[in-house]
């Protein structure tokens, strides 16, 4: 059983506010809510749960939190000391290979029985099969304010594959051998993650290298959907260029173009890199979708 959540001393891991619910529409969308009334003072905001009942992702994509599964939300300041070394436009990136690479951390300490990689954008994989999603929002506004928002599969077990998902999500208890103390769990990745003053943390290059060595994707080959793609000009290859015509394999008026080629990695930047059959290398900032192709 988990330890009360109530009962946890949440300022020792940086934590100011904490407000839990037996059962919440989604931690994020209630995050918003409960940070519109608070200062800056009273950051970070940790929101947590029992049970989601609409529990959301990316997009228009919906998260299924069941009871033994650890969802919550961090609100927080966008800018950090540890950032002022990065420019301004660096940071949305930063935070979200950052907010991968500790959770990948934790789950690795914590589950050494699964391999734990991660998938650009904002996904955690174990031994092939997804077991954590990551939801990054700047708060309604406030733009210098940033919800992060995760799901993880801790304790529940998943007998169903979701909608719009091929294979059924794993669990840690399905490799752990028994339950989890999920505000321990929890308690883990803050102690990973959350920046303290004095604390040198790498910068989006650094971090773009470490997501490189736990990378999910590393030599397959994929679709990405996006409507937003780059490719360096030819006279100039650092500088990149965006693709304005819509791709052949566009499906739909108005549909994002797919794209599919091999995967190259992700920059210094943290864009995904797509090399399509020609050689031509695409890079993108976001996708809406990235599958690998069977």
């Amino acid at each position: 059983m988990s330890r009360e959540w109530t009962e946890v001393d949440w300022c020792a891991w940086g934590i100011a506010t904490h407000t839990h619910y037996e059962a919440v529409e989604s931690t994020q969308t209630a995050a918003h809510a409960l940070a519109a009334e608070l200062a800056e003072a009273d950051l970070p905001l940790l929101v947590t749960c029992e049970s989601q009942t609409a529990g959301r992702g990316r997009g228009n994509r919906s998260w299924l939190q069941q009871v033994g599964g650890l969802a919550f939300t961090v609100v927080l300041p966008l800018q950090n000391d540890a950032l002022r070394g990065q420019s301004q436009g660096e940071w949305p990136r930063w935070w979200a290979l950052w907010t991968g690479l500790c959770l990948q951390a934790t789950a690795a300490k914590l589950v050494p029985g699964g391999t734990c990689r991660l998938k650009w954008p904002n996904d955690l994989w174990i031994d092939g099969r997804k077991n954590a999603g990551i939801l990054l929002e700047t708060l309604r506004g406030r733009p210098q304010v940033l919800a992060v928002g995760v799901g993880v599969n801790v304790n529940n077990r998943i007998l169903e594959v979701p909608a719009g998902q091929s294979v059924t999500p794993i669990s840690w208890i399905e490799l752990g051998g028994g339950a989890f103390d999920l505000p321990q769990v929890l308690g883990h990745f803050l102690q990973r993650w959350l920046p303290i003053s004095g604390l040198e943390l790498p910068d989006l290059a650094e971090c773009c290298g470490r997501f490189a060595r736990v990378d999910a994707l590393s030599g397959k080959r994929l679709t990405v959907v996006s409507a937003t793609a780059f490719v360096a000009r030819e006279d100039d290859p650092l500088t990149l260029e965006p693709i304005t015509q819509i791709a052949e394999s566009a499906t739909g008026s108005g549909a994002a173009p797919i794209y599919t080629g091999r995967y190259a990695g992700i920059g210094r930047d943290g864009w995904l890199r797509l090399r399509e059959q020609d050689g031509r290398e695409l890079v993108f900032p976001s996708a809406e979708q990235v599958r690998i192709c069977d």
